[in-house]
C-alpha cells in the first residue's frame, strides 16, 4: 500500500484528533480551534504544523500565567 503525501491525508483536511505529543492543555486547544479553523475553509492538512506551534505556545503561556 503506498503512503499518501502529507498534504492529502484525510482529504487535505486538519485532523479532528490532537497529535498524541502535544500536553494536555495544547490537546484542549487543538479541540477548540480545529473546527473552527475548517469551518473557514482557509486551512489546510499543510498548516497542521502552524496549528501545533500555535496549541503548544498557548499551552505554555497558560502555564507560565499560572
Amino acid at each position: 500500500m503506498a503512503k499518501t503525501t502529507f498534504y492529502k491525508q484525510n482529504k487535505g483536511r486538519l485532523p479532528h484528533d490532537p497529535p498524541d505529543y502535544l500536553g494536555n492543555l495544547a490537546k484542549i486547544c487543538w479541540r477548540k480551534i480545529v473546527p473552527f479553523l475548517e469551518s473557514t475553509n482557509r486551512v489546510q492538512r499543510i498548516d497542521a504544523g502552524l496549528v501545533e506551534q500555535y496549541c503548544s505556545q498557548y499551552a505554555l503561556y497558560r502555564e507560565a500565567y499560572a
